[in-house]
């Protein structure tokens, strides 16, 4: 029995020999404290609760650590660097990323030769590892005995090196050991987070108003025949013209889409278009022949050079109706490549790939490229009037003065924006240099109808109305060089970190333009006017109405608001 015993201590001696063996050969656990140095771009999110949260993000993007707020390190100062994060990982961390407490924070610089670690060399490509650099060793720490070195971990190798204080490793490292920390004002090539962007406003504009001529006039009752409705008669007042039009509020939509033509979000091309409604401003005058109405014009015939009018209405001898609709519409539209020139926010890249955003800081990007503007407008008058006398005759008269505006030019602008968290404001300034083709579009004719109530029946149809005679009756075109600058400023806000809502100002100007009120000559010759009586009769005297070019300038502003969203 008892030799039995013994042969079983034997093999339970035997068994524990190597276990007690890697124990005597272990070091024993030094007494400093585990610290690790990370690397990255710091970033200011906000939770799901709402509360700031720093985070540090690697050079694939991917956030790395959860850095809390600590005492002493300035966080805040560095969102957007590129840094090196020392300190302590937290045994239970509380978010879904490991949770480093912060000791120190230094803007990222190359680290000395003894902290190069060749195996992680030889495994990785060097251009992908972000340059390191020895952060004095914490004298708070207390864990460490006197002359034992902390133990290091860079980006998760152990590094087992005396830690130089700030002043050895400025005296042990040569200049071209060392990379300037970045300029934050030279992070250009850089984009905002998003590929694709799109926004879309309602409009409240107004637009430079268009001024008539005199185009219908009355007179009281007992003014002979010569003298009704002629401007500057006694008694004689303007019904319609003799002022300003469009000068109420119009409503349109405005829209732009771009997007960055590759991962560095560098160049991008946009998409805008801005279209106000059509306005319109309508007169409509009747009479019996109990109220004279009339059509003033300047009598410019062989022997006359004084004011007229032809009549609508007048007692016993005329009944009649005038109709005037004056029209506008505009809309522009550009096609634009985006560069930027200027970035302390958004995406900050190094040679091969993104490392992260930031949402505050400041950006300036150049605009370049295409812009059109059209303005199109017209001035419609139509009379009927019947004879209240034998013989019975019906008069259609009609009169349209139309122009079209179509500028094309190259532009060049710049945009800006400047962002503080969720809050954002945006400015533009572009100017576009071009033609604008100027086209005046001008129609007439009078059409005599007997008997006065079959205006489906038999009839003449006469060249001319009044204003628009075979005189200036047809298309006419013209090239003018014109400027169009744009201005306009943006306040947003972010509702979620791809919507935001916006409020802003803009302001357009076309120096260059035709209107129908600068294409309509009051000056007539009444030899052109056509005579139901004399169809055949031949003009004698200037030709006129004429063509007339009056060019002016136009502006549209007003206020947006809106939706921009980012992909």
């Amino acid at each position: 029995m008892l030799r039995l015993l013994n042969i079983c201590v034997l093999v339970l001696l035997l068994a524990a020999l190597p276990a007690i063996a890697g124990a005597a050969d272990q070091p024993p656990a030094p007494d400093t404290a585990l610290l690790r140095v990370a690397f990255g771009v710091l970033q200011k999110h906000k939770t799901d609760s709402g509360a700031d949260q720093y985070v540090l993000v690697d050079s694939e993007g991917k956030v790395r650590y959860s850095i809390p707020p600590s005492d002493g390190v300035p966080l805040e100062a560095n969102v957007g660097k590129s840094v090196q994060v020392v300190g302590e990982l937290d045994s239970q961390p509380s978010s879904d990323q490991p949770l480093l407490v912060a000791q120190t924070i230094e803007p990222k610089i190359a680290p000395p030769a003894q902290f190069a670690d060749p195996q992680s060399a030889i495994r990785t490509d060097p251009g992908s590892l972000p340059p390191l650099m020895p952060i004095p060793s914490p004298d708070s720490t207390g864990s460490g005995s006197a002359g034992t070195s902390p133990r290091v971990i860079l980006e998760g190798e152990v590094i087992e090196e005396s830690l130089l204080n700030e002043q050895e490793f400025l005296q042990s490292t040569e200049p071209e050991h060392l990379m300037p920390a970045p300029d934050p004002w030279h992070h250009a090539p850089c984009g905002p987070p998003e590929r694709l962007w799109g926004q879309v406003s309602a409009l409240a504009w107004w637009t430079r108003e268009m001024a008539l001529p005199p185009l219908v006039t009355t007179s009281p009752p007992g003014t002979p025949q010569a003298q009704a409705g002629v401007m500057g008669a006694g008694g004689t007042q303007v019904l319609f013209g003799d002022g300003d039009v469009f000068t109420d509020l119009r409503y349109g939509t405005q829209f732009r889409v771009g997007g960055w033509l590759g991962p560095r979000r560098w160049v991008g091309l946009e998409f805008d278009y801005t279209g106000l409604q059509d306005e319109q401003t309508r007169f409509f005058a009747v009479s019996v022949g109990d109220q004279i109405l009339a059509r003033p014009f300047l009598n410019v015939g062989p022997n006359t050079m004084a004011f007229d009018s032809a009549l609508v209405a007048y007692p016993n001898l005329l009944a009649g109706t005038v109709l005037v609709d004056v029209d506008s519409r505009f809309q522009s539209a550009g096609f634009h490549l985006v560069t930027n020139l200027l970035c302390t926010f958004g995406s900050q890249h190094s040679a091969r790939r993104e490392l992260g955003s930031c949402n505050s800081g400041f950006r300036l990007d150049l605009l370049g490229g295409y812009r059109y503007l059209s303005l199109d407008e017209s001035v419609t008058i139509r009379d009927y009037l019947v004879t209240t006398v034998t013989p019975r005759t019906g008069l259609i008269g009609f009169d349209q003065f139309s122009t079209g505006n179509d500028f094309h030019g190259g532009e060049l602008g710049l945009a800006a924006k400047y962002q503080r968290r969720r809050w954002w404001t945006e400015g533009l300034l572009r100017v576009a240099l071009g033609r604008t083709q100027e086209t005046i579009a001008i129609r007439g004719e009078t059409q005599v109808i007997v008997p006065p109530d079959a205006q489906n029946g038999p009839g003449t149809l006469l060249a001319g109305g009044l204003l628009a005679q075979t005189t200036n009756i047809g298309d006419h075109s013209y090239k003018a060089s014109a400027w169009a600058p744009e201005i306009g400023a943006t306040c947003g806000y972010e509702l979620t970190p791809h919507l935001s809502v916006k409020l802003g100002y803009s302001l357009l100007f076309l120096s260059n333009v035709i209107r129908p009120a600068g294409a309509i000559d009051l000056g007539v010759n009444e030899t052109y006017i056509p005579d139901p009586s004399d169809p055949n009769l031949v003009p004698v005297g200037p030709a006129r109405p004429a063509v007339a070019f009056n060019d002016t300038n136009y502006w549209a502003q007003g206020f947006h608001l809106g939706l921009d969203y980012r992909w």
